[in-house]
C-alpha cells in the first residue's frame, strides 16, 4: 500500500494481523504508462481488501473488499477506509468513507 497506509497491524490482543491485499483485475506492465498499455480514465485496475490472520491458526479471512488502511484501537474497535466502489480505477481518486466496527465480525457504521 505504498507509504500511505500500514501494510499490516496487529491486534491489541495479539492474536490477529489485519493487512492490506490488492488483486488486479488487469495485468499491469510496471514500465509503462497506462495509456501505453491501453488503459482508459476511470477502467478497474484492481480491488484492494483488508484481510484478518489468526496467528494461532493461520486462518485467513477477508474483513472487507472496496477497502484498505486499518487502525485498531486498544479496545478492540477497528477503522479503515471504505471504497464508494471496491474496485481501483486508474487516473481516479479511491474515495470512501471511514467506518468503525466495535470489533470484529461487528457491522460497520460509517
Amino acid at each position: 500500500m505504498g507509504w500511505l497506509a500500514p501494510v499490516a497491524v496487529p491486534s491489541p490482543d495479539g492474536r490477529s494481523v489485519a493487512y492490506n491485499t490488492f488483486r488486479y483485475l488487469i495485468q499491469i506492465d510496471p514500465e509503462r504508462s497506462w495509456s501505453q498499455q491501453g488503459i482508459a480514465p476511470g477502467e478497474a485496475v484492481g480491488i484492494p481488501s483488508i484481510h484478518v490472520a489468526d496467528v494461532a491458526s493461520g486462518s485467513d479471512s477477508v474483513l472487507a473488499d472496496g477497502a484498505f488502511s486499518l487502525a485498531w484501537r486498544s479496545d478492540g474497535v477497528i477503522a479503515h477506509l471504505q471504497g464508494e466502489s471496491d474496485a481501483y480505477e486508474a487516473d481516479r481518486a479511491f474515495r470512501g468513507d471511514v467506518v468503525v466496527q466495535g470489533a470484529l465480525g461487528a457491522a460497520p457504521e460509517r
